[in-house]
């Protein structure tokens, strides 16, 4: 393993643990920038500030070869298909033992990578919505993850009548913009980010098609369901093998969303509980977001 201890002084500590997380992050940033299938003036401007911000990695590979290689193609601000692929394969074929964290942890990094590509000139186009659709179809294994199902529920929700409104293109991107630091980025606007989370707030999302199983599991409900009381599902839960609490905690493993009167399951906001939840997710919880329907589906 090589000894990243000379990096600088945060490197002495955490060094090897960035330099896996960055370069995970960039095969996100070229995989979302190049979605499209076109490459613009602030994508190019994007990957070459990446370069300037993670120079002090020069010196090992895949740095060695990729930062010189995006410097050189990006020069004359035109990336022809060869420049991308030879960045894309320079990526690709680089592989490391020592990659620090799970393969959850890991896809996560590419993910928010993606995303950064993605919105890098600060354009949302349909082509890139399908393509993430794709790579979240591809990744269902991180079901249960942050922001794995915040974005999937989304994108379903969106995608369901095969057209693609304005108003859920704007809400896509409120969401995404939760997961771009826009503080490394030259061509993110954190001003434009908050004013399109304050215009589209999307606050309670629910997992598509969660595992829910019961025994020492803790539950909590929000909203009002057509099938029985607060009690009723309580006593129900607990009959399974589950726990009950009428709050959210942090070892709350599921918050069940109820159906009555709230027909757009994806979107809807019930308040304080799936904002707490929601908190918890963020920060790394497995606490589960999940619609009524698949509680009961669960009990079949």
């Amino acid at each position: 393993m090589v000894n990243y201890s000379n990096i600088n002084e945060y490197g002495k500590f955490n060094g090897h643990r960035r330099f896996c997380k960055q370069f995970l992050t960039l095969k996100g940033i070229i995989k979302g920038i190049e979605s499209d299938g076109e490459i613009n003036d602030k994508e190019i401007s994007e990957l070459t500030s990446w370069c300037v911000d993670n120079r002090e990695f020069q010196r090992y590979q895949p740095f060695r070869d990729l930062i010189p290689l995006i410097t050189a193609a990006c020069e004359d601000y035109i990336l022809s298909e060869e420049e991308i692929a030879d960045i894309i394969w320079v990526a690709e074929t680089f592989e490391r033992d020592d990659i620090v964290g799970s393969i959850e942890t890991q896809m996560m990094q590419q993910l928010h990578g993606i995303i950064h590509g993605m919105l890098a000139d600060g354009v949302l186009n349909d082509q890139e919505i399908y393509a993430l659709q794709d790579w979240i179809n591809d990744n269902d294994f991180l079901k249960g993850t942050y922001p794995y199902d915040e974005i999937e529920s989304i994108i379903l929700g969106i995608l369901s009548d095969n057209i693609i409104t304005e108003n859920e293109r704007n809400t896509l991107i409120a969401s995404m913009a939760d997961f771009v630091d826009a503080d490394i980025s030259s061509s993110l606007s954190r001003e434009k980010f908050e004013q399109i989370k304050h215009d589209y707030s999307i606050v309670g999302i629910c997992a598509v098609d969660p595992q829910i199983i019961f025994p020492n599991k803790l539950f909590c409900f929000t909203g009002e369901s057509s099938r029985g009381t607060r009690k009723d599902i309580a006593d129900i839960i607990s009959v399974h093998g589950g726990k009950f609490h009428d709050r959210v905690l942090k070892e709350t493993d599921y918050l069940i969303v109820g159906n009555e009167g709230s027909p757009c399951w994806a979107y809807s906001c019930y308040g304080r509980k799936v904002e707490a939840a929601h908190k918890i997710r963020k920060n790394g919880g497995k606490i589960i977001i999940a619609n009524e329907v698949d509680l009961w589906d669960a009990l079949i």
